[in-house]
C-alpha cells in the first residue's frame, strides 16, 4: 500500500488496557477481585469469567471479561460484558474504549455505535489525561473509518481530535499524537506536513518501538518525495532502534538502492 493511502490507525486492534484507578477518581461501586486482575496482562478467560460468576455486581469484573474476548477477537462476546460494566460504572472510562472498538472490528462494522461511544467517553472524561485519552481515541476512530470508508471528512475529524489532544495535555509530547497527525497528511499528501509531523513523533517518541515506526513513516514520505536514499537509511536507523520492528517501504520502486 502507498504511503497516502497505507497508514493505520495509531493503536489497531491492541490489547484494551486495564485502568488505572487512583484515589482522586469519584468513587464507584466495586467489589475487590483476587490481586491477578491488579497487573495490566489478560487474564485467562476462565479466570475472568469465574471473577463475573464470584463478583457479579463488579464492573472490573465484567470490563476484564470484556478484554478477554476483545483479546480473542470475539468481539461480539465482549460487547455485552463491556456494556455491563458500564451499567454499573460509568466512570470505569477505558470500558469505553473497549466497547467502540468492538463496534468498529466486528464484522461488519457498526461505525454509528462506535463513534456514538467515544463522544460519551469525551463527555464523561475528567482531568487532563482521560481528556486525552478521549481525543486521541477519536482520533484513531476517524482514521480508521476514512481507511474503511474514504470519506475525507474523517480526515478532518481526525486532524482536529489528535489536535485537540494536544491542547489537553501540552506538556506532554506524545509520539502518537504527532503520528496521527502525521497519518492525517500523509494520506492527503501533503508531504511538508506529514514530515515535520513524523519528524516531531521521532523527537518525541519515548519508546524504542514508537521511534521505529515513527522512522519508517518519516522513510516512506522520502520515498514519495523520490529521494529514496534517505528512505533507506531512514529504514536502517528505524531497524537499529528496534530490530524486531518490520519497517519497509510500503511499495516497491524499480530504482537502483530501493528495497
Amino acid at each position: 500500500m502507498g504511503v497516502g493511502t497505507g497508514f493505520s490507525a495509531c493503536t489497531s486492534q491492541r490489547s484494551t488496557p486495564s485502568p488505572a484507578r487512583t484515589e482522586s477518581e469519584p468513587p464507584t461501586r466495586r467489589t475487590s477481585l483476587p490481586p491477578a486482575f491488579a497487573d495490566p496482562f489478560i487474564p485467562s478467560l476462565e479466570d475472568a469469567q469465574q471473577a463475573v460468576s464470584n463478583h457479579p455486581q463488579s464492573a472490573v469484573a465484567h470490563y476484564e471479561l470484556g478484554r478477554v474476548y476483545h483479546a480473542l477477537k470475539e468481539y461480539e462476546k465482549a460487547i455485552p460484558a463491556f456494556e455491563k460494566s458500564l451499567e454499573l460504572d460509568p466512570l470505569l472510562l477505558h470500558a469505553y474504549v473497549g466497547l467502540s472498538d468492538c463496534y468498529r472490528y466486528k464484522q461488519p462494522p457498526d461505525w454509528q455505535k462506535g463513534e456514538e461511544v467515544l463522544l460519551r467517553l469525551r463527555s464523561l472524561a475528567y482531568g487532563s489525561r482521560y481528556r486525552y485519552l478521549a481525543q486521541m481515541e477519536l482520533g484513531n476512530f476517524y482514521l480508521d473509518r476514512h481507511s474503511a470508508l474514504k470519506r475525507a471528512e474523517d480526515l478532518a475529524r481526525a486532524e482536529r481530535a489528535y489536535q485537540q489532544a494536544l491542547k489537553e495535555a501540552p506538556n506532554m509530547r506524545s509520539s502518537n499524537t504527532a503520528y496521527g497527525i502525521g497519518i492525517v497528511y500523509a494520506r492527503r499528501r501533503d508531504w511538508a506536513q506529514a514530515k515535520s509531523w513524523f519528524e516531531k513523533a521521532v523527537q518525541w517518541a519515548d519508546e524504542a518501538r514508537l521511534r521505529a515506526r515513527a522512522l519508517e513513516a518519516l522513510a516512506n514520505v522520502y520515498a514519495e518525495l523520490g529521494d529514496l536514499a534517505k528512505a533507506n537509511e531512514l529504514l536502517e536507523e528505524a531497524k537499529g532502534s528496534d530490530p524486531h520492528y518490520p519497517a519497509r517501504l510500503w511499495v516497491k520502486r524499480q530504482s537502483e538502492g530501493a528495497p
